[in-house]
């Protein structure tokens, strides 16, 4: 009986034993489990935090960005407005007869100010790029129109630097291609930009031509030549860098914020190519790169050259040297004869029909060789027949200041202010069709940015004070006699009540009362309410960015116009 109660104290030790342990072994599962549990919470909220914290950087960049691109946008818009008060009137200013120190600050104003201009886009473009926003467009253009656009741009900047401006295409470069024109119009303008700016007495050069065309591609090389300064090797390695010039002295004399061909470089690359240059110091530069254009359905025009006869018995005097630099070894050009001085002229009597006079700016040597130039003229007429004296074309890339009725007592047929050269308008200035001296006499001065549109019915809706003077005297150049409006409410009314009987708005997008894109929306309703045809509306825009110009085309207007507008630009779009 003493040995069964041990064994059942025994078994009962081992029965507590085993429990305990069960117990401990639980307890351990339960603490294990709660332990990982814990550790998933942990974990789930460190990921949620990190989820968040994501998130909100995300958001945080989103918020700046959009901020950023408003405030930029904003500023965008504030600058230029005044801008284009300032350079529009110093240009209109340059047509007063000014006096030589008067002319001096008036292009100092507006050197100054296109300066700040070409800052204030370059700014834009590189925070466009930096944020990934530039996107590129597929659209027909004319290659002819957009390279003459972007010349007559530096017009007057070339005049001011004795330069002139040579474009050409070569007959195998089709008419039109697709792509995006308003990248390309970026790049030529900063090339053509930095050739003009460095070179003094000299000749830039756009040229096209085409390297190949495959599966309904074009392939295209733009190459832009100037005669100026120049560069060293060690100033073309760093040359495309950011915020990088070609040295410190041509930064100081030249200006410049070094983001011109930096901006370039990256947009040509987004068209899928790359840009180059070739360069010696003292030997001028080239900037070339080659683009991918799609083949556009409209067919390519035969490119007829002028026939050589036409240009024969035409003398070129060229006093400034440029002009006869751009034809010599032309062989479309081959045969106007090139002189150097008046008396290779008096030997030519008889066999001259026409002489052209070449003078880009009259500089007191200029005006000395125009003078004995007028003089022989004179003292022949006197002693020779009229038929074996020459006509006299002159021209020149000042505008205004010319004694018209002097030059024109020695047989000038007109005067032709002239800049910017192609193969037209090289053959219209060197054709030897001409009336006779007592015609000539009557013929009126000509300049191909004077009177260009008159009978043109004008609506400019412009709530900027300074702005509406600028446009209408802008207008009033160009021959146009336009009706002033201050906001977007009031353009529709005056619209409404002509019964469509305007050619061309000029639609200011910020204005009071109702806005510019809201009035053009409005018009295209009431043309077609009333079935009037539609009526050109270009916007007159302080605003640059993209999302701008799809709100124009959005709200039914045909173009935009950037300002500060040039008299070129203006008159080109009247044109």
């Amino acid at each position: 009986l003493d040995a069964l109660h041990q064994i059942s104290l025994a078994l009962l030790d081992m029965s507590r034993a085993v429990l305990d342990e069960a117990r401990v072994i639980t307890l351990r599962f339960h603490l294990l489990l709660l332990f990982g549990m814990v550790v998933v919470y942990l974990l789930l909220i460190g990921f949620g935090l990190m989820l968040y914290r994501s998130r909100y950087e995300i958001l945080k960049a989103q918020t700046e960005s959009r901020t950023k691109s408003q405030f930029l946008a904003r500023m965008s818009h504030e600058i230029r407005t005044p801008l284009n008060g300032v350079i529009g009137l110093a240009e209109l200013l340059r047509d007063t007869s000014p006096t030589p120190r008067q002319r001096q600050y008036i292009e100092l104003i507006e050197n100054s100010g296109r300066s700040l201009v070409a800052l204030v886009n370059d700014i834009l473009d590189h925070a466009r790029i930096e944020a990934g926003k530039l996107e590129l467009e597929q659209l027909d253009f004319d290659l002819a129109d957009l390279i003459s656009e972007c010349a007559h741009i530096f017009s007057l900047r070339a005049q001011d630097n004795d330069t002139i401006i040579y474009w050409h295409l070569d007959d195998d470069v089709p008419a039109k291609v697709v792509g995006d024109p308003a990248r390309l119009r970026q790049v030529l303008i900063n090339l053509l930009s930095n050739a003009v700016k460095f070179t003094e007495h000299g000749v830039v050069e756009v040229r096209l031509s085409l390297v190949a065309q495959q599966e309904g591609r074009w392939r295209l090389r733009f190459d832009v030549k100037d005669s100026g300064i120049g560069l060293s090797p060690s100033e073309q390695e760093q040359l495309f860098h950011l915020f990088s010039q070609a040295s410190p002295s041509v930064s100081r004399r030249y200006g410049g914020s070094g983001l011109g061909l930096s901006i370039s470089r990256e947009l040509v690359r987004l068209m899928g190519g790359d840009i180059g240059v070739r360069s010696a110091r003292h030997w001028g530069s080239t900037f070339f790169f080659e683009l991918d254009f799609g083949q556009s359905l409209e067919p390519h025009p035969a490119v007829l050259a002028v026939p050589a006869p036409v240009l024969q018995g035409t003398v070129l005097y060229d006093l400034s040297g440029q002009l006869k630099k751009l034809l010599q070894g032309a062989e479309r050009y081959r045969a106007i004869q090139c002189v150097d001085d008046a008396q290779t002229i008096r030997r030519l009597f008889g066999e001259c029909k026409l002489l052209v006079v070449h003078a880009q700016l009259f500089t007191p040597l200029v005006m000395s060789q125009m003078g004995q130039l007028m003089d022989l003229i004179n003292n022949s007429l006197a002693v020779m027949p009229e038929a074996s004296v020459p006509m006299v074309r002159l021209i020149t890339g000042v505008r205004g200041g010319i004694d018209t009725e002097k030059v024109k007592q020695a047989g000038v047929v007109d005067i032709q202010t002239c800049t910017v050269f192609d193969d037209s308008r090289l053959e219209q200035l060197f054709v030897a069709q001409v009336g006779s001296r007592e015609e000539a006499r009557t013929v009126s001065v000509a300049a191909p940015t004077e009177v260009v549109a008159q009978g043109l019915r004008v609506l400019v809706a412009e709530d900027n004070p300074v702005n509406q003077i600028v446009t209408d005297g802008m207008l009033k150049r160009l021959g146009v006699s336009a009706r002033m409006v201050a906001d977007g409410w009031e353009a529709v009314r005056v619209y409404e009540a002509s019964e469509g009987g305007f050619d061309l708005i000029l639609m200011d997008l910020d204005m009071p009362v109702m806005d510019g894109a809201t009035a053009s929306r409005e018009i295209r309703a009431v043309e077609s309410r009333c079935g009037w045809p539609k009526c050109k509306i270009v916007a007159l825009s302080a605003h640059g960015v993209n999302e701008y110009r799809q709100a124009v085309r959005d709200a039914g207007m045909d173009g935009q116009l950037i300002k500060p507008v040039t008299l070129a630009e203006l008159g080109s779009v009247l044109n």
